[in-house]
């Protein structure tokens, strides 16, 4: 009896092994075509004229349609939020795009507006996915503002690249509410989600190779306060946060494809995708990443825009560090000038 139970136990253990092996066969044959074979995007009806609330803001003509370049700004009514949001656009994923809901392996959710500061978002959309009889469900919610989204989309590309990975698609979900109690930050709010169906041998192929980060700790943008949905923000300080991002994350994709022999510019793109907190910053950030091409053609040229953009650090992030010493040691000046009084 101890030797068939053995003789089982080895048994299941190959068995185990063999699908590991296949799923990870599955998984590296899949790698490098994987990525989104379908997109649905929702609003509201509702919106805000820009220029109207120019007029009731008591800002200047233009300040929001040609300063910001913003011309309206989708609104919920009482009836919506970040979950009802996110049920229609899934919703409307699965059924214009004839998606059997028990085909779904994993539901990923990005967003920084909590209905719960528990219950998860995902955990309402697996009310929608219950009905269809699906249970079997990976995924949480990324609590994280603005890059909640995207990270919610690369957890999915990882699964179906990874061993795990059953067959099945995989959905990510972003849905936000943005708003400010600043009346001079409200012309950037807005409402929307998005759903994206990922999966391999996909029309919009996402390059494994060509991922990059820049992460830096910043109080640009925070909500210290429990008891009020809305956030503290330091509007130039995130402007400069946006674009020292933007330039990095595109230096390092430069310095990588470039020593692999392949070369990247501005050129090579057949369209730019950006997130926009508002329009007139993602002009700034395609300005910069033009000059930075034009920059790197003179050596000349290249030191003076190191020199004249140390603060986006575009050239890595000690050059942003030299700008807050020389910062602190002007305080120090003005301490000891005080001192001398």
């Amino acid at each position: 009896q101890k030797k068939t139970k053995k003789n089982k136990n080895d048994s299941n253990k190959k068995d185990r092994y063999s699908q590991r092996r296949h799923r990870c066969a599955m998984g590296e044959q899949h790698r490098g075509t994987v990525g989104i074979h379908a997109l649905e995007v929702y609003t509201p009806p509702f919106y805000v004229d820009q220029q109207e609330l120019e007029a009731h803001d008591g800002a200047s003509t233009g300040k929001y349609t040609i300063g910001i370049g913003q011309r309206s700004m989708s609104v919920c009514n009482e009836r919506e939020d970040t979950v009802s949001m996110a049920l229609t656009v899934l919703d409307r994923l699965l059924e214009r795009h004839h998606i059997d809901p028990c085909t779904i392996g994993k539901l990923e959710v990005g967003t920084e507006t909590l209905v719960d500061m528990s219950k998860s978002v995902k955990s309402a959309l697996m009310g929608f996915l219950n009905e269809r009889h699906n249970y079997n469900v990976e995924g949480a919610d990324s609590l994280n503002a603005c890059y909640g989204g995207p990270a919610a989309m690369l957890r999915c590309v990882d699964w179906v690249e990874s061993s795990s990975w059953d067959g099945r698609w995989a959905v990510a979900v972003a849905a936000d509410v943005a708003r400010y109690e600043e009346a001079c930050a409200w012309a950037t709010g807005g409402c929307g989600a998005v759903a994206i169906l990922i999966g391999p041998h996909a029309p919009l192929q996402l390059e494994p190779r060509t991922r990059v980060s820049f992460s830096e700790h910043v109080y640009d943008f925070y909500k210290p306060f429990f008891s009020s949905p809305y956030p503290v923000i330091d509007g130039p300080l995130s402007v400069e946060c946006y674009l020292r991002a933007f330039l990095n994350c595109y230096h390092q994709l430069f310095e990588r494809e470039n020593n692999s022999g392949r070369g990247v510019s501005t050129d090579v793109f057949s369209a730019v995708v950006c997130h926009s907190p508002f329009h007139k910053i993602v002009q700034k950030a395609f300005a910069q990443m033009a000059f930075y091409d034009m920059a790197r053609c003179a050596s000349e040229e290249w030191e003076d825009f190191k020199a004249a953009h140390k603060s986006f650090g575009v050239v890595g992030h000690e050059l942003a560090k030299e700008k807050e010493k020389e910062k602190e040691k002007e305080k120090e000046k003005e301490k000891e000038k005080e001192k001398e009084k």
